[in-house]
């Protein structure tokens, strides 16, 4: 039979490798390698936006992410511009950027200012966008077309000398025409925009970090480094003859605890249910609540939300509080209960967790993709921030279900879809803390396998279903009705007691009853202890003694040769030589749990017959012993509501466990412990081997799979063991012919030509599948050839196995750099080995002839040495897709197929017209548009439309001269068509995004009603 994929990409020449089905796209990511410092909320469109330290802003909405590039420096200054479709960020080199998020691109090239931007405000009923600049000044930019107003507030005059950031940047919530300036010098100004002039002026006696009106429009407050100072703003009739005099403070509230970063006036409900103006601050010390009375005096006393130092905050809806930790976190929480922290979204909930020291990626079936899917839905209920924003549109239909689990310095797992966009699963704690080494984890979910090692333990557990889950709390709840029990107990009761009843009324009930009424038997005397041997040996013969490593029913492999019956009936031999190339040791058997140190079993006479019968061996055994381990099998199933991972096995050695492999479909785990053992766990047994013990070098490497052993006729289930000098074993359970024990026998696979630690070995057959169960073949249908992939630190090998033959090496290739990782995938429908160098290059590889056939290194940038120990976690995908570990807590996702017709095409709409109008109707606001100026817009007129000043003769009538020439009329016409033209197109965007929501909400309509049931209609 031809090898498989002989002729994979013959036909392609080496000139024509513009036409290779490789390409290197990055597709999606999980987390982000940053701090954040900026954030802010969308009411009109349920969004929240998240600025970060590298220049990225996160925007957030209904169970999607996504990242909006434009700048490359830290973002001090985020704004939505409610009931409009723009996103407003300031970073500290002075660069305002401006997102349409109906189109999802810049709205214009970013403005650089001249000076550092600290805080921006983008209020309702103006195009304008208002800028507060490190340099104490105060810009307008038109939102549209990103043009710098001649108009500009200074710093305020004779305001003292020191700090003249502006901190605090706020329209009024009943003057559109008052904005409240806060100077970090300690200066609150108010400023009458139309009259250009201060209205009000206050001042605190020490440095201002934030400032904010009430929802009253009356007062406002500010916070210095020791208290809260509160004003209030009178109108009387002696007030508009002194409009810019000095405001006396109100209220001062001293503060014990530490700076103050935000400030905000929220509606709280209290604790009796009434809603009540509340103070909330956020600071270095975290986040208090302090009550204001109706007539504005305030109760200096100061209820903690969160402890932990905030940088800045913003609240929804008066009940959830999001707030940027001091150390770049974001966390979320209930005003009413802040207990715990609610989940925001994936990559910020990785974030905000602690440092990983662990992963481990695998791929899914749709089913059980769909199934954590729904629990993970089920569980996120009260536990998520509540957002309802944008929606995701996949338009091809397609989705994966590649599950990523990351190992916490808290002792916890926690799981991640590693879908489009990405999804958070759940969470579980580890079974024990680890003293010394960190804890490793291993999954294979085509068999819902998931195997926990914790230093000398490992725990095996098994995926339960949403359905199995329903299913066993519907049992459970059945098992612990205490009213039925208590039934049941009755009712038992009382048929013994009739029972009872009915004997005493026999004849001859009570000749065998002394006078105490007590029964006059004598139990027959014990065996001696000499007879204990033999009856253990019966014991397992009677409990179907024979080869541990017993397939299941369903498995196409032929069964293990039978046991030989021994000569001796009694514990097997410490060691016993198999063949040349191993000597294994003897397995723990469940009997062993019950001998005691002389080796003697107790043994329970028989009551009918009087002889010695050996004691049953319990359904599930238990096997203990000092020099081999503990198997613990029972587990009680936790109770799940929404399905999970459930327990099932977990092994224990007297030595930390370096590596483990689990093969579900034998319920087979194999274990390497730090001195060199190599354990074979299967049935409750665990069985031992030291063939690797005396090697100078280490087991680096453990997979299971069917394959042909020692020139074997059929496929049989084997171990293949590398060690750290390259070479690989085939490792298999048998039975001595002699003696009748169970051996593990060892046989040579390949040896390179000098010492390589081992990455990768895998089998696959002729046509291009991975072998892990071999397939049943009918009579007289030859055996399938198979192919063992094997991947080192310098070079790639294939051996052939065939039946009843010699392994033969069939192609060698070395690579000029050292390699970290490697994987398999299916390109072009043909399988394809990837390998991944320690700089971050990624190689395709021919199978099985291994002609390089194609290279591209990862846009990453890190040290090399951190660079190589990430990529050494890489988990590669049968579709293409890598999944790199590039930064603390950050995962990014590559596809090297140049055709994605398979991956997900997803579109996120993040402005929805229908919400922006829905906002409008209710708040009384006409939606903003480019066709229509408002009268405040006309303050702000373009620097670039200005007449020229004073003085300057010439300019003036050059520009006269030009207005009133054809050339210079011909340019204003063009000037006012293209602001039409981008009115028009606004308008056109606008429509689409209407009948865009309109068609969604339709196709959801039509699901809804397809999805009822005839008993709904």
């Amino acid at each position: 039979m031809a090898p498989f994929g002989l002729d994979l990409f013959a036909s392609r020449a080496t000139t024509a490798r513009a036409n290779s089905p490789f390409g290197l796209t990055e597709v999606s990511s999980l987390g982000i390698q940053t701090q954040f410092t900026a954030l802010a909320y969308d009411s009109a469109q349920d969004l929240l936006a998240v600025g970060a330290k590298d220049g990225r802003v996160l925007l957030v909405g209904h169970e999607w992410e996504q990242y909006l590039a434009g700048s490359s420096n830290p973002i001090t200054a985020l704004a939505f511009k409610t009931g409009d479709k723009y996103l407003v960020a300031g970073d500290e080199r002075g660069r305002l950027l401006v997102w349409n998020l109906q189109k999802r691109h810049l709205q214009f090239s970013p403005v650089t200012l001249n000076a550092a931007i600290t805080t921006v405000e983008a209020p309702t009923g103006t195009a304008v966008i208002y800028v507060g600049l490190a340099s104490g000044s105060v810009v307008f930019v038109d939102s549209h077309t990103g043009q710098l107003s001649e108009y500009a507030v200074p710093y305020a005059d004779g305001a003292a000398e020191g700090d003249q950031r502006v901190v605090a940047l706020h329209t009024s919530p009943t003057d559109a025409n008052l904005l409240l300036i806060g100077y970090g010098s300690g200066i609150i100004v108010i400023w009458d925009l139309a009259e250009r002039l201060v209205r009000r002026q206050a001042a605190a006696s020490e440095r201002l970090y934030s400032a904010c009106w009430d929802r009253t429009g009356q007062r406002f407050a500010g916070a210095t480094s020791s208290a809260i100072v509160m004003w209030e703003i009178k109108e009387g009739w002696l007030d508009s003859l002194k409009k810019s005099s000095l405001v006396k403070v109100t209220r001062t509230i001293a503060r014990s605890w530490g700076d103050c970063t935000t400030l905000r006036y929220v509606q709280h409900q209290s604790a009796e249910g009434a809603l009540e103006t509340c103070l909330l601050l956020g600071g270095s010390d975290g986040v208090g609540l302090c009550p204001i009375e109706s007539k504005g005096k305030v109760t200096p006393s100061w209820t903690p939300v969160h402890s932990g130092g905030v940088g800045t905050f913003s609240v929804i809806d008066n009940k959830y509080y999001i707030a940027v930790t001091t150390n770049g976190c974001v966390k979320a929480l209930k005003l009413l209960s802040p207990a715990s922290c609610l989940r925001i979204s994936p990559s910020l909930e990785l974030n905000n967790g602690p440092a990983i020291t662990a992963i481990a990626g695998t791929g899914a079936s749709e089913y059980l993709g769909y199934d954590m899917k729904n629990m993970s839905l089920r569980v996120a209920a009260g536990a998520e921030l509540p957002l309802s924003g944008g929606t995701v549109i996949n338009k091809n239909g397609k989705s994966t279900w590649d599950v990523l689990a990351t190992v916490h310095e808290d002792d916890t797992v926690t799981f991640w879809q590693l879908s489009v966009p990405p999804r958070f699963l759940c969470r579980m704690s580890l079974f024990e803390k680890p003293m010394e080494a960190a804890a490793k984890v291993s999954m294979d979910l085509e068999h819902r396998s998931l195997v926990v090692t914790v230093g000398t333990a490992t725990r095996s557990y098994r995926w339960h279903s949403v359905a199995e889950a329903k299913a066993y709390k519907e049992k459970w709840d059945a098992d612990h009705d205490v009213d039925g029990l208590m039934a049941k107990m009755d009712a038992a009761v009382d048929e013994v007691l009739r029972h009872a009843d009915m004997i005493k009324t026999m004849p001859g009930a009570n000749e065998n009853v002394d006078d105490a009424g007590t029964e006059n038997i004598q139990p027959p005397p014990l065996p001696p202890r000499d007879a204990s041997a033999e009856a253990v040996g019966e014991s397992l013969a009677q409990e179907g003694d024979g080869l541990p490593l017993q397939q299941r029913a369903d498995s196409p492999c032929p069964p293990l040769p039978p046991k030989a019956e021994a000569s001796e009936p009694t514990h097997m031999p410490e060691a016993i030589e198999s063949t040349p190339l191993a000597t294994a040791s003897s397995s723990d058997t469940a009997t062993a749990a019950m001998l005691h140190e002389n080796g003697q079993a107790d043994l329970v006479p028989d009551s009918t017959t009087g002889s010695e019968t050996p004691p049953k061996l319990p359904q599930r055994p238990s096997v203990r012993r000092r020099d081999r381990g503990h198997v613990d099998m029972d587990f009680e199933p936790e109770r799940l509501d929404h399905g999970g991972w459930q327990p099932v096995l977990q092994v224990t050695h007297n030595e930390p466990i370096d590596l483990v492999c689990a093969a579900p479909w034998l319920d087979l785990l194999v274990t390497v412990t730090s001195g060199n053992q190599l354990n074979i766990v299967h049935d409750g047994s665990i069985y031992r081997s030291d063939a690797f013990g005396g090697d100078p070098t280490r087991v680096s490497l453990i997979n299971v799979a069917d394959t042909y052993f020692k020139k074997g006729l059929a496929a049989r289930s084997c171990i293949l063991v590398g060690t750290s000098s390259g070479e690989i074993n085939v490792c298999a359970l048998d039975s001595d012919p002699t003696s009748g024990e169970t051996v593990i026998l060892r046989s040579v696979l390949y040896t390179p030509p000098h010492p390589q630690k081992p990455l990768f070995v895998a089998i696959m057959d002729d046509a291009g599948r991975i072998v892990r169960q071999a397939v049943r073949h009918k009579a007289g249908t030859p055996s399938s050839d198979h192919y063992v992939l094997i991947v080192l630190e310098n070079s790639v090998c294939v051996v052939v196995l065939e039946a009843g033959k010699d392994p033969e090496v069939l192609a060698n290739w070395s690579s000029p750099d050292h390699l970290v990782s490697a994987g398999l995938c299916w390109i072009a429908g043909e399988a394809v080995m990837v390998v991944i160098t320690h700089t971050g290059m990624i190689k395709a590889i021919k199978l099985p002839s291994l002609e390089p056939l194609w290279s591209e290194s990862l846009p990453l940038s890190q040290p090399e040495g951190l660079l190589a120990q990430r990529l050494g976690s890489t988990f590669i995908a049968r579709d293409g897709r890598i999944v790199v570990w590039t930064g603390d807590k950050e995962f990014r996702v590559f596809s090297i197929a140049k055709d994605t017709a398979s991956l997900p095409d997803v579109e996120f709409r993040m402005y929805e017209l229908t919400k922006a109008m829905e906002w409008a109707r209710v708040n009384n606001q006409r939606p903003p548009s480019t066709a229509h100026r408002t009268e405040r817009d006309k303050l702000f007129v373009p620097a670039t439309a200005l007449a020229p000043p004073r003085g300057s003769s010439t300019n003036a009538s050059q520009s006269s001269s030009g207005s009133a020439t054809p050339f210079g009329q011909t340019k204003q016409a063009l000037n006012e068509r293209g602001e039409k033209l981008s009115a028009l197109e606004n308008k056109f965007s606008d429509m689409a995004d209407a009948s865009g929501s309109f068609l969604s909400k339709i196709q959801e309509y039509n699901e809804r009603q397809a999805k009822k049931k005839w008993y709904q209609l």
